[in-house]
């Protein structure tokens, strides 16, 4: 993961502590990253979580034709 969008699951978790709305799975999710831990969605997303921002062949995780 690069260091923006690091800074950005940071931001996600402080702005979510901050609400009080941590009992849901995107605050899990935030909690894992920025502790240094893997994505959890990983396995869901796949390669799709780790595609380049000019990369716009993938779609869902599937090559566009």
């Amino acid at each position: 993961m690069d260091e923006h969008t690091l800074q950005n699951w940071e931001k996600i978790k402080a702005l979510m502590e901050l609400n009080g709305n941590t009992s849901n799975t995107f605050y899990k999710r935030a909690c894992q990253i920025t502790s240094g831990r893997r994505d959890p969605m990983e396995r869901v997303l796949g390669d799709f979580n780790t595609i380049e921002d000019d990369d716009t062949s993938k779609i869902d995780g599937h090559i566009k034709s």
